[in-house]
Order: structure tokens, then C-alpha cells, then sequence
């Protein structure tokens, strides 16, 4: 896909994922995972004020966190963002490379269920 700033307008929230995978140097200074979790809350904000969510936007925004804390529940006390299940349980050099991992396996598991 070609990301001009036209489309970077219009991608839903796996695309920009697999966009900041690509650039993720040209749009942050560092990894920092918090970063990350801000830059995507503020996209997906944006999309619900702008009403242009799409499906998956709102999936990824309704379960991601619950499916993290389902994952790790052996690992962490309570139910809770994210951000800070993978903050806790990895070194900040490998926060943001297993957000995108956990994140392909989220979507592959969105686009199974979405299969018709």
C-alpha cells in the first residue's frame, strides 16, 4: 500500500499498525510502548469523533485489553489495560515488538471470526 498522507487518513487501526511496523522510527524518537498506546488511543478517538470507525477499530478497542488479561491471567493480579500487561511483564527493548505480535495474533484471530 502506498501511505501518503491522504491515505494515512483513512486507514483502520491494523493497517496503521502495520504502517508504524514500517516507520516506526519516523514517527516516534524511541520504542517506548506508552508511546505507542497513546498514538493508537488518540487515532481511535479520533475516528469515533470524526465517526469513521470501522469494525475492527471498535474491536480492537473493546477487547484487545480483555483478550490480553485472558491471556496473561497467570500472570497478572486483575483485568487491566494493555499497555501495562506487556509493560509488567517485558523489558522495555521488547515492550513494543511483542505489541505487534500479540496484536497480528489478536487480528488473525478477528479475521477468523469475521470469516462468513
Amino acid at each position: 500500500m502506498n501511505y501518503s498522507k491522504k491515505n494515512l487518513k483513512s486507514l483502520n487501526i491494523k493497517e496503521l499498525v502495520d504502517y508504524i511496523k514500517i516507520k516506526y522510527h519516523t514517527i516516534f524518537d524511541y520504542r517506548d510502548i506508552y508511546h505507542l498506546f497513546y498514538f493508537l488511543n488518540g487515532f481511535l478517538m479520533a475516528k469515533i469523533q470524526l465517526q469513521k470507525s470501522e469494525e475492527i477499530d471498535n474491536y480492537f478497542q473493546k477487547y484487545f485489553s480483555t483478550w490480553m488479561s485472558e491471556k496473561f491471567q497467570n500472570q497478572i493480579d486483575h483485568s487491566t489495560s494493555w499497555v501495562k500487561i506487556i509493560d509488567k511483564l517485558y523489558s522495555e527493548e521488547e515492550a513494543v515488538d511483542k505489541f505487534f505480535v500479540f496484536f497480528d495474533d489478536f487480528i488473525k484471530e478477528f479475521d477468523a471470526s469475521t470469516i462468513r
